[in-house]
């Protein structure tokens, strides 16, 4: 497998260090040269020493803390290193998002495209079958991006669609945009009124009001171009002005680990006060051609993804204690979280329909209007939850600490599903003749893994285990879902367009037939993955705190969320 890319920012004065990451099989196209607000080096060689911040990552967080951290260039006034490595190929793979995103293909071209992403297996799942899961991530300078800037729909649709919106919950000052299409497909009006004649859906005003609903859901395009609008061009292209000189970008490295060391506090013994010694981070090591380290003055920040950051975690010696010891890594903070407490959406969950009578009209399944609704079967998933015994449905003899945070989780994991104020399912519209699987299960209460491989902790992919349905609970929820979208089509108006239901199929109504199709053709990821470097109390499993900081070191910061820069330079 090639070595994941890094970004490296340094600046004339030592400002910022900006590393990118990518794990792929593909090779590269030939690299086309982006104007960015980084200037980006050619070399490893070309990296200064030293700098003040190391931020590994290059998605949406990362790309995020290095813009704010060098826009007013105060960080020029000492020597600083904000090392960024993200889940990026290279500067010539990231220009394949930027290609013209028509209404009827919104940015899909850069996901068909195998450059811009990681590809590896999970290991096998037991409750699918036995099946293997392709383990996907964005590998693009970028990664994947919100949008802020908000343009609302043409008056013209709003009025023939009903659509909704309320523009205050969007900001307007952003260079990553959120717009509506300028057209859409017919039969979407028919589908989306087709909520009005199921019991309990409420339309909302606005996504952005966070009840659960039906509501419209503005694409990621930037309308005057009509480009796909994601964080790169948002936060790392430049504009007229020459790049910043304090910002640099190295890509195609790989980065290994976070170097230690010790640093003596609390005074000197001659003055009767005992020292104190802290594990502090002070560099990275990263490859792919001669190691190299390059140390950090101040703070080395990981942004590297729910699936690399644990890695490159448990590689420098953080984590759960014997995971590190199997790959002979030795320990430098003991955190079981680390690699824990990993969950992603489940989707392929629902009943599948064809519409035989469907009318003669213009259909797409690319355009996606989304609309949620708290699955009907509370009583039967809920009566179960909390007697559960939460080590129970966790993997290699759980730690007490983690055991406490799932446990945790489940109580307010139950007393959402109970609530008429949170969302479980999540079915997508599309406007066309055969309604595909897009019912999407938000918050699965099974959890899977994330670790290094022993055999080869830092340059094999890492032992990846969604530990798809280990909680029972999950399999009633499904069932329920089927069930409900069953109902929203056969007995809503959609019922008029000759349904024939592909999968699982009519004949196919007891529970355990039910489940039995589901373990055979779900998929366990929607690409939407949280949870295992998760901001808790340590003594729940947690691996960083409120400020972002990683428990028993100093001077290490995990960023999942771009307000990280915020509490970040704060402290800078």
């Amino acid at each position: 497998m090639a070595h994941p890319p890094f970004i490296f920012s340094s600046l004339t004065r030592l400002c910022l260090l900006f590393l990118l990451l990518l794990a792929s099989n593909t090779a590269t196209a030939d690299p086309q040269p982006l104007s960015g607000q980084a200037e980006i080096l050619e070399r490893p060689a070309d990296a200064s020493a030293e700098y003040d911040y190391i931020v590994i990552g290059g998605g949406t967080a990362g790309l995020t803390m290095a813009d704010r951290l060098t826009e007013d260039g105060k960080c020029g006034q000492f020597p600083t290193v904000h090392a960024c490595l993200t889940k990026l190929a290279s500067n010539a793979d990231s220009r394949t998002e930027q290609i013209p995103s028509s209404w009827l293909n919104p940015g899909r071209s850069g996901l068909l495209d195998a450059r811009n992403f990681f590809n590896f297996s999970s290991v096998s799942q037991v409750n699918l079958n036995n099946r293997t899961v392709c383990v996907v991530g964005g590998a693009m300078l970028g990664g994947s991006s919100g949008a802020w800037n908000f343009h609302p729909p043409h008056p013209a649709l709003v009025k023939e669609f009903g659509i909704k919106f309320d523009a205050s919950y969007w900001g307007t000052s952003s260079k990553v945009h959120d717009s509506f299409p300028s057209f859409l497909w017919p039969f979407f009006k028919t589908q989306i009124d087709a909520f009005k004649d199921t019991p309990g859906v409420d339309f909302l005003d606005d996504s952005g009001s966070g009840e659960p609903g039906a509501f419209w859901w503005p694409a990621s395009v930037d309308p005057g171009p009509v480009l796909r609008s994601f964080s790169r061009p948002g936060q790392w292209d430049g504009e007229s002005a020459p790049a910043r000189p304090n910002y640099r970008t190295l890509t195609e490295q790989r980065v290994l680990k976070v170097v230690f060391e010790n640093k003596t506090t609390g005074g000197c013994s001659s003055n009767g006060k005992k020292t104190k010694q802290k594990i502090r981070a002070a560099g990275i090591l990263f490859v792919p051609t001669r190691a190299r380290t390059v140390r950090a003055r101040r703070k080395v920040v990981i942004a590297a993804g729910t699936i690399h950051t644990p890695q490159i975690l448990q590689a420098s010696g953080v984590g759960r204690a014997d995971v590190l010891q199997r790959g002979g890594i030795d320990v430098v903070a003991d955190l079981p979280g680390v690699g824990s407490n990993f969950q992603d959406p489940t989707y392929q969950v629902g009943a599948l329909f064809n519409l035989a009578k469907f009318p003669p009209l213009l259909t797409s399944d690319l355009l996606l209007t989304n609309a949620t609704f708290i699955a009907e079967a509370q009583a039967l998933v809920l009566r179960g939850v909390p007697a559960q015994d939460p080590a129970a449905f966790l993997s290699l003899g759980p730690d007490a600490t983690v055991v406490a945070g799932y446990r945790a989780q489940k109580r307010a994991l139950a007393a959402a599903l109970r609530s008429r104020g949170s969302a479980v399912y999540n079915l997508f519209l599309q406007g066309k003749a055969v309604k595909t699987d897009w019912v999407v299960y938000l918050h699965p209460l099974s959890r899977g893994t994330v670790h290094v491989d022993p055999r080869n902790p830092l340059f094999a992919p890492p032992l990846f285990d969604y530990r798809a349905l280990n909680n029972p609970a999950d399999v009633d929820v499904l069932v329920e879902f089927t069930r409900f979208t069953r109902r929203f089509f056969t007995t809503t108006r959609l019922a008029a367009y000759g349904l024939v239901e592909l999968f699982p199929g009519a004949h196919v109504t007891a529970p355990e037939d039910i489940a039995a199709a589901l373990r055979a053709r779900l998929s366990p990821t929607v690409f939407h993955p949280v949870g295992n470097a998760a901001m808790m109390p340590r003594a729940l499993g947690g691996v960083v705190d409120d400020k972002l900081q990683v428990y028993g070191v100093v001077g290490l910061s995990i960023a999942d969320a771009s307000k990280a820069a915020d509490l970040i330079k704060a402290r800078a």
